[in-house]
């Protein structure tokens, strides 16, 4: 959980750290122009700027000519005269002149955001399809691998249409088939890639590295297998695998470490009964590569079989051969699982758990229909209801009142 987290933490401040650089180079690049084109427009206004206009003071009339003014107007008649312009009232604006030789200085734009945008989306394409072309060719060497081992184990191995050949699901995961075999329905291979063609997922993978792995997938007839529950694991995984199969935890009570693994099974005698000499030296060899091995009958590969086996390596992409005999091992198990049998008393401890599980799904069903006819029950009154009148459903509610009465004192009979 914290390494989930420390994760997360670290995502989202490398998330936050690059829009707080784009933006701040965004805000940055427009201020300087911004101040370049503000001091430019002013030195350039300065050198123009007209002189201000001179206003004369505005004489004052004092004594006896105030007087005789005011007396000559009222005997005159009622003409308005009309005042000369004064510099008070009324400045001339002067047109500026602007200088011929003088040019305005040129507005410098730059284009480095979106230089690096450019730069960023080039290098992601660049990197989808390095990544994707490096995914096809393991993908081809792993197929070359698997046709070795399986060619001469199934008499059909591929996609009907496609013959032998590497199936691409998705942009990271690759399939293999092969059909025609005693003892099983068939097998299937999961190659799964990391994300080269993903630029996040790399970086995400260069702080918490994952690994390119490698599912195969057996499918058992009923009579093949035993009813049980088994899986070696590698010590370090032994929690996650625990967490991610819900078969081994309610089965597997039984735990052994057995050479490099750990073995997990229903009862003890399945670790020493499967991992034989011989099985536990090629795990020892090929520790590193290693995953886990699970068997069971509890629907682990596909909802249409019940009983399956299921193998997980790690796939070293410099020397793809290398986990062959890890390959050779798995149709080992193909034969060796069909001639085990379990003991008295595994068979009847194994027996019972299932019998128990069987009695826990019947009551779910029964509790499921039974919650289901109640709901029934329900939607019926509150149909007939909406069709009484007032006093109706009044005696409708008192009659049911009484049938809860009764079957209550009937349950305090039964139970004293």
């Amino acid at each position: 959980k914290t390494t989930k987290r420390y994760a997360m933490k670290i995502t989202i401040i490398l998330f936050i750290s690059i829009l707080l650089f784009s933006n701040l180079v965004t805000v940055s690049f427009a201020e300087e122009e911004d101040d370049e084109i503000f001091e430019n427009e002013k030195q350039f206004q300065g050198s123009n700027q007209p002189p201000a206009p001179h206003t004369a003071p505005t004489p004052v009339e004092t004594g006896s000519s105030a007087y005789n003014k005011e007396f000559e107007d009222d005997e005159r008649p009622n003409i308005k005269v009309m005042d000369p312009p004064s510099s008070e009232t009324k400045t001339i604006e002067e047109p500026q002149i602007k200088d011929a030789g003088q040019v305005a200085p040129p507005v410098i734009i730059s284009y480095y955001l979106e230089a690096f945008y450019l730069l960023m989306m080039g290098s992601y394409a660049a990197n989808y399809w390095l990544g994707k072309r490096k995914n096809d060719e393991i993908a081809k060497k792993w197929g070359d691998s698997m046709k070795k081992v399986l060619i001469n184990q199934f008499s059909k191995c591929g996609e009907a249409s496609e013959g032998f050949g590497v199936i691409r699901e998705d942009s990271n995961t690759y399939r293999i088939k092969a059909t025609g075999r005693v003892n099983c329905i068939g097998l299937q291979a999961h190659l799964k890639l990391k994300k080269r063609e993903d630029m996040v997922a790399l970086l995400w993978d260069f702080v918490f590295p994952t690994n390119d792995t490698v599912t195969i997938d057996v499918l058992l007839n009923d009579a093949s297998m035993e009813n049980f529950v088994f899986a070696a694991v590698n010590k370090r995984e032994v929690l996650k695998f625990k967490k991610n199969n819900a078969d081994v935890q309610k089965f597997a009570s039984s735990s052994q470490v057995l050479g490099t693994v750990s073995a997990l099974g229903e009862v003890g005698e399945l670790g020493p009964a499967l991992l034989t000499k011989e099985i536990l030296e090629v795990l020892s060899k090929n520790e590193k590569e290693f995953v886990s091995m699970h068997f069971s009958d509890q629907n682990i590969s596909s909802k249409d079989y019940n009983k399956s086996m299921q193998f997980v390596f790690k796939v070293d992409t410099e020397k793809i051969n290398k986990i062959d005999p890890l390959y050779e091992m798995v149709i080992r198990f193909i034969d060796s699982i069909v001639e085990y049998r379990l003991s008295r008393d595994g068979k009847a401890k194994t027996d019972k758990h299932r019998k128990q599980i069987e009695d826990e799904k019947l009551k779910e069903k029964n509790a499921a229909q039974h919650e289901a006819a109640q709901q029934r029950k329900l939607e019926k009154i509150q149909k007939m209801k909406q069709s009484m009148s007032l006093e109706e459903k009044e005696a409708f509610e008192e009659k049911q009142k009484k049938k809860e009465l009764k079957k209550r004192m009937k349950s305090r009979m039964v139970k004293a």
